[in-house]
């Protein structure tokens, strides 16, 4: 079976480095959203394997953007991919013998820095796809599945009024519904330095779309408050323990400032909802 990559973008030019990766004959469908840059949609025209969806909007919901990636591509299976991430070579192929036993493969992430604030972040991403989680997280570049497995797991593939994390709430659905899945033992592809910045605003995204989770299953606000204090202050999960003995005092501190930043996303969206419905 031939397979589909999705990639998401909007200004970003090292899209062109990731095609340039992609060491198969596949279908690369891209999404062009939030504003797309003209320039670079010409540009990726040129690469003949790639199926360009412009969608012209402002606002980004990945959630929205991958599941209309993943309706318009043309194969069973289906790898998600972001246009920052570099494919190693010849690891692509390893995808399909396991894709033809399992519904869903997990290729690894090799996260890398050139500064010791990006290596901060580096190891923290590492700890949340490899550590934290006693069943590693499915997070979305690399992973791969059978596009019929939407029939599984509850008739969709990324909830779209999540907006961020959507694919922390996919993991969670595709363990839940008991469907194999297979890591794979090697990295497949490069994550370039991110800065620490970017990385807290990613985590108070997250933090925002968690809440959105939350309050649908019910969760009570003064609760969740005491749950988290609690937590926090005496890391039931062990997390801060862990990136302490992985990277010492300082990338505990990350971590802490991390959940921080994640909870104040998180409960900015919750009073901003309770303020809409009094």
């Amino acid at each position: 079976m031939e397979m589909s990559i999705i990639i998401p973008v909007s200004q970003d030019f090292r899209l062109l480095n990731c095609l340039k990766s992609i060491d198969i004959d596949s279908e690369i469908v891209v999404i062009f959203n939030n504003n797309p840059s003209k320039e670079l949609i010409e540009i990726s025209r040129e690469d003949k394997r790639v199926n360009p969806i412009v969608i012209n909007d402002i606002g980004c919901n990945l959630a929205r953007i991958f599941n209309i990636g993943i309706q318009a591509s043309a194969h069973e299976y289906i790898l998600l991919a972001n246009s920052d991430c570099i494919f190693l070579p010849g690891r692509l192929n390893s995808y399909f013998d396991e894709l033809m036993i399992y519904p869903v493969v997990k290729g690894h992430i090799q996260f890398e820095s050139n500064s010791f604030e990006t290596r901060l972040v580096a190891e923290l991403r590492f700890l949340f796809h490899e550590s934290f989680s006693p069943r590693k997280s499915l997070f979305g570049p690399g992973l791969a599945f059978h596009r019929s497995i939407c029939n599984r797991i509850g008739g969709y593939y990324f909830d779209e009024e999540v907006g961020w994390g959507e694919d922390g709430e996919l993991s969670e659905r595709i363990y839940s519904s008991g469907l194999e899945v297979q890591h794979l033992s090697q990295h497949v592809m490069l994550h370039p330095p991110e800065s620490i910045c970017h990385d807290l605003h990613i985590a108070y995204k997250i933090g925002y779309g968690e809440w959105i989770q939350d309050a649908r299953v019910g969760t009570n606000l003064l609760k969740a408050i005491f749950t988290d204090i609690a937590n926090l202050l005496c890391d039931k999960g062990k997390r801060i323990r862990v990136s302490f003995l992985y990277g010492g005092t300082l990338l505990a501190v990350y971590l802490l400032t991390w959940k921080i930043v994640a909870h104040i996303g998180y409960y900015k969206r919750a009073l901003q909802r309770r303020r809409i419905t009094k």
